[in-house]
């Protein structure tokens, strides 16, 4: 009686498993990968796109802010572990090892970003390379090895949510 009860969990969670590998891709990974994201901004070529021109993988993301690009700039600016953190949900970031603590505030200290400045991914980790510096408007950044990237764009809010 019991092996029957397990047998059936068994074939139970084979199948959901199964079902969810398979509507993972059909109907979910689009969604992960553009999430917030119009379909104009997932469509438009964007800063540090050059990073890694032939990339297996493209993900655009995005999130409204009401705020104009100006204010928004200096939480990107002092981005990384050590300085403004990630700005997620710290006890992740921190479960994975990385010691970050979001800023509640703006710091002055982190503000002066420049082309060629590094932003650590945590204590004893690679970082990142500062690959695009337009103040208020964009910041890409890419591996030492070139095997990824990422970049943040502020951009004032056009007719439309968004």
């Amino acid at each position: 009686m019991m092996r029957n009860r397990l047998i059936k969990i068994a074939i139970g969670a084979a199948w959901g498993a199964g079902t969810g590998a398979i509507a993972y891709p059909l109907f979910l990974r689009r969604q992960c990968l553009t999430w917030g994201a119009t379909a104009e901004e997932v469509s438009r070529k964007l800063p540090g796109d050059e990073l890694l021109p032939d990339a297996d993988l493209v993900s655009t993301r995005a999130v409204t802010i009401e705020a104009p690009p100006d204010a928004v700039w200096p939480w990107l600016a002092q981005m990384g572990s050590g300085r403004g953190g990630a700005y997620t949900y710290d006890w992740i970031e921190n479960l994975l090892g990385l010691n970050m603590h979001s800023a509640s505030r703006i710091l002055p200290q982190f503000q002066d970003l420049e082309v060629g400045d590094e932003l650590p991914l945590g204590p004893d980790r690679p970082t990142m390379r500062v690959e695009v510096c337009d103040p208020g408007r964009a910041l890409g950044s890419g591996s030492p090895t070139g095997t990824g990237c990422g970049s943040s764009r502020s951009s004032p809010r056009t007719a439309g949510p968004g």
